[in-house]
């Protein structure tokens, strides 16, 4: 993440946990564990009060947060996670959990083929749907 943002993002990672634990009494989630730093963000697992496993995603950038998360919400009803709950105030969002768990089910055969094949589809739903005027 570093290499991709810059130094600055070194004191966004040292600020996630808090802002991971402030998204989860907002929702009143139990925090799991945490999962993955890609290089855009960061990733932890939580449970909803009846057991539901999600995902806390937490982006350094506001702007591809918004982007992400208006893409999902578009995209809502596709082979996409949905989004449970943003705070834009915290560039984080409760996602669902694909698989039953981080990074989702077992990589398919012909990944590759399967994965952009679900991007298009993606984007002809979301072209399908009614768009923010924004």
């Amino acid at each position: 993440m570093i290499a991709h943002y810059g130094s600055e993002a070194a004191g966004w990672l040292d600020a996630v946990p808090a802002l991971l634990d402030r998204a989860a009494e907002r929702w009143k989630l139990t925090l799991g564990a945490y999962h993955d730093a890609g290089h855009a963000s960061v990733i932890a697992t939580a449970d909803t009060v009846d057991g539901r496993p999600l995902l806390l995603k937490a982006w350094t950038d506001p702007t591809r947060f918004r982007n992400e998360v208006t893409a999902l919400r578009l995209w809502a009803g596709g082979p996409a996670a949905g989004v449970v709950e943003a705070a834009d105030d915290l560039a984080v969002a409760a996602l669902e959990m694909i698989g039953g768990r981080p990074g989702g089910s077992e990589r398919p055969a012909r990944e590759f083929q399967t994965v952009a094949a679900a991007l298009h589809g993606l984007h002809t739903f979301g072209r399908r749907q009614r768009r923010p005027r924004d």
